[in-house]
């Protein structure tokens, strides 16, 4: 359990979607956080693709 919380600490997708959702309890507007949004939803699909990567590469 310990790893996985330092795993998501370490994570800049999670501390971005972190900072989002502050900010979104101090009444940022919607607007103002796309951009964190877009960011989270690129990298996650980046990081998909990485690990894709990795899987055929070690089954080869």
């Amino acid at each position: 359990m310990g790893q996985a919380i330092k795993a998501m600490l370490s994570s800049k997708k999670f501390l971005t979607a972190l900072a989002g959702a502050v900010a979104a309890g101090f009444g940022i507007p919607e607007e103002a956080l796309v951009p964190l949004v877009a960011y989270v939803v690129g990298q996650g699909i980046a990081d998909h693709g990485k690990e894709r990567a990795k899987v055929e590469q070690s089954s080869s």
